[in-house]
């Protein structure tokens, strides 16, 4: 389509292209592409748990590794590991790996400076890591601080409850639990029952 702009001088054509539209289907296709580019699981990780030692002159905290895949609305996260890191002093430089990588994610931890050990907190194959069933592995173990691992308890419990077909399910919260005493001289050891 040609058009003449009008004035007091000459006429100069003008050259008008009509604007392009987008067709829903393209919309869509758009979208379905996008989509399927972020379908891969990628390696992640992520810092949690950090405490100070019950003297106040160390910190710890875990190291989570895990399998990250975007939704649109969260990040989906499988395969989880998990690693412990000290230092025992407070200033300024990075914790050291304090035990070798571990299967699971961390509950908690608990650093009992005063005492030498940490207790760390794990489950395994628990609801939310897309892999697991109705039940997990808790475990909970005694570190020391030159990294030797004891286990103090360990356990299969159900990760989540059923009501009934139609009703859906509930998580559950760990049956185990390993808690040491204000002074450290203790652990009190926590079992429940879920029915």
């Amino acid at each position: 389509m040609i058009r003449a702009l009008v004035g007091t001088g000459p006429s100069i054509p003008l050259l008008e292209t009509p604007m392009p539209r987008t067709s829903p289907v393209y919309a869509l296709c758009l979208i379905a592409c996008s989509l399927v580019a972020c379908d891969g699981w990628e390696a992640g990780h992520e810092y949690a748990l950090a405490v100070f030692s019950d003297d106040g002159g160390g910190v710890a905290a875990v190291r989570h590794t895990f399998q990250g895949k975007d939704t649109i609305t969260h990040v989906k996260q499988k395969d989880f590991q998990v690693q412990l890191l000290m230092k025992q002093n407070v200033d300024g430089t990075t914790p050291a790996a304090l035990t070798g990588v571990l299967p699971g994610k961390a509950i908690e931890v608990f650093f009992m400076g005063s005492e030498g050990y940490l207790v760390l907190g794990r489950h395994t194959n628990w609801l939310g890591s897309y892999d697991g069933g109705s039940e997990g592995t808790v475990t909970y173990e005694k570190v020391s601080l030159d990294g030797t691992v004891t286990t103090i308890a360990s356990g299969t419990f159900p990760v989540w409850v059923s009501c009934g077909d139609d009703q859906g399910q509930t998580s559950t919260v760990p049956q185990l639990r390993a808690i040491p005493s204000p002074d450290g001289g203790l652990l009190a050891l926590f079992e429940s029952e879920t029915t």
